[in-house]
């Protein structure tokens, strides 16, 4: 059965046995989805849909997302009737878990679970997974699998897998994209191994694969986890010449890398070298420098700094005021704090009404 904040139904398609999760606003097919449940045989059952707002003329056999449709033994009920490819579920149900219900022909929490074990035998994991039927080889060939599952792999902080897959890519043949390159170099950063993602864009140059923003960004990020705020600016700065596209993303890590590494004046420099560029900063940069400022001791440096994100429409967040009372009570202006505190919490009672 499935549930919704705006009513509940039975799950669609024959025999659903599965209890359903909450509704989701998100589907494309009903605006109420309940998410898929536990029970039910391949091709059949599967989670219940939202009540009020189902389209009448659009409901598909397993309803709301979440449900593995059908998966048992190994078999799944996508070339079932009552496969929708991206909400139905039908069969066996399961959480509604990021990556679950990826158009990709297959599991991808099961998979990305099977590579981070250690003694998994990646190749032959992927090569079953890849050649279960069409619409998995057609998933992989595509790059959609393979981005999946190194997002999914990414969230384990397991790059020895992430490592397996890239090699397993090579041995398939599948040829490897931009955003393959940024998705691996996304698992460098959540591994906090910049080395790698410097290697991995290494091999993009060799490979002629472009870069973009997001793949600077990520890079940079990697730095600014261990503190390594001379190769982050030399990224930035390498990114600028590229031509590639300005975000805030890129420069809010560098920042991020210099005030961790102590350079305030560097970061007050990338601040005014991105506005010049029209890049308009956000809460994170405005709560980046003033963390800056707030190791560098220059509490007036600070007060300005928040000064102007209130006057640019952006409300301050908790780093940002935390910071900026920290940078003036390493300047000994002990009463001014309590003046923040006080618009702090005036702040946070008028976000709650």
């Amino acid at each position: 059965r499935g549930y919704s904040p705006y009513g509940s139904g039975r799950g669609a398609g024959r025999g659903g046995r599965g209890r359903g999760g909450r509704g989701s606003p998100s589907s494309a097919y009903s605006n109420s989805s309940g998410y898929g449940g536990r029970g039910g045989s391949p091709g059949r059952g599967g989670g219940g849909s939202g009540g009020n707002f189902q389209h009448t003329s659009r409901q598909h056999g397993g309803g709301g997302r979440g449900g593995r449709g059908g998966y048992d033994g190994g078999e799944r009920s996508y070339n079932s009737n009552s496969y929708d490819r991206r909400h139905d579920g039908g069969g066996t149900g399961g959480g509604d878990r990021e990556g679950d219900f990826v158009d990709v022909g297959f599991d991808v929490n099961d998979v990305a679970a099977q590579l981070c074990d250690r003694n998994a035998d990646a190749a032959y994991i992927l090569d079953e997974v890849f050649n279960r039927n069409q619409a998995t080889i057609d998933s992989f060939q595509s790059g959609r699998a393979i981005t999946s599952l190194l997002s999914k792999i990414k969230q384990y902080r397991n790059l020895y897998a992430a490592r397996s897959v890239w090699r397993w890519m090579d041995q398939a043949r599948i040829r490897k994209q931009t955003q393959h390159y940024n998705t691996i170099i996304s698992c460098c950063e959540r591994a906090r191994d910049w080395r790698s993602a410097l290697s991995f864009m290494e091999e993009m140059d060799r490979n002629g694969v472009e870069k973009n923003d997001v793949t600077y960004a990520m890079a940079i990020s990697a730095c600014e986890k261990d503190a390594n705020w001379e190769q982050a600016t030399a990224l930035l700065d390498q990114m600028e010449a590229d031509g590639c596209e300005l975000a805030p993303h890129a420069y809010n890590a560098c920042i991020s890398a210099c005030e961790k590494g102590m350079r305030a004046q560097l970061a007050m420099g990338i601040f005014e070298r991105m506005r010049a560029k029209g890049v308009a900063p956000n809460v994170v940069t405005y709560s980046a420098m003033i963390s800056a400022c707030e190791k560098a001791h220059q509490w007036k440096q600070a007060l300005s700094i928040l000064s102007e994100m209130k006057s640019n429409g952006i409300n301050p967040n908790v780093v940002a005021y935390s910071a900026c009372i920290s940078a003036l009570s390493k300047g000994q202006q002990w009463e001014r704090p309590l003046a923040f505190f006080g618009s702090w919490r005036s702040q946070a009672r008028s976000q709650r009404l």
